[in-house]
């Protein structure tokens, strides 16, 4: 028996499953790749240069931090 063929829905109409707000890249700056263009459209996920170890680990920890403001005063929900 055939079945339809499911509509595809344009990526700047899906909704990202929540998980997704909680990824972050870190690339040097000196990286162009397609995956990095790509990453707004596809994911809901933050894009970070950073220029060396140091700025790298201070970018994480603000990300990692913003994480839990928004769990504890936002809108995305907690993780066990």
């Amino acid at each position: 028996m055939d079945r339809p063929a499911a509509e595809a829905t344009p990526a700047a109409e899906a909704t990202p499953p929540e998980r997704s707000r909680r990824l972050m890249v870190a690339t040097e700056p000196s990286v162009r790749t397609a995956m990095l263009r790509s990453v707004h459209s596809r994911w809901d996920a933050s894009v970070r240069t950073f220029s060396d170890a140091a700025d790298c680990c201070r970018l994480c920890a603000q990300f990692g931090t913003q994480i839990q403001n928004e769990e504890l005063y936002g809108s995305l929900p907690k993780k066990n």
